[in-house]
C-alpha cells in the first residue's frame, strides 16, 4: 500500500520509540528525521509502506546504505 508523506510523519509521531518518534517529538524534528530516512517519494507525494518499514528498521539499527 501507499501512504502520503505527511501522514507518515503523523503516524511515526504516534508510534513510541525505538521504532517511531513518540508523541513528544516536535513536527519539525519528525520531518527532518523523515528526510534522513531517504525513502523514495512517488510523483503524487506518497511513499510505499514497505519502503517506510525498511527505512524505520535501517534508522533504528543505524545501518548506513550508500
Amino acid at each position: 500500500g501507499r501512504i502520503k508523506h505527511l501522514d507518515v510523519v503523523t503516524l511515526l509521531r504516534r508510534i513510541q520509540p525505538p521504532l517511531g518518534f513518540g508523541k513528544l517529538c516536535p513536527h519539525r524534528v519528525a520531518c527532518k528525521r523523515l528526510v534522513t530516512m531517504n525513502m523514495p517519494l512517488n510523483r503524487d507525494g506518497t511513499v510505499s509502506f514497505n519502503a517506510t518499514l525498511f527505512a524505520l528498521v535501517r534508522t533504528a539499527l543505524k545501518i548506513k546504505t550508500e
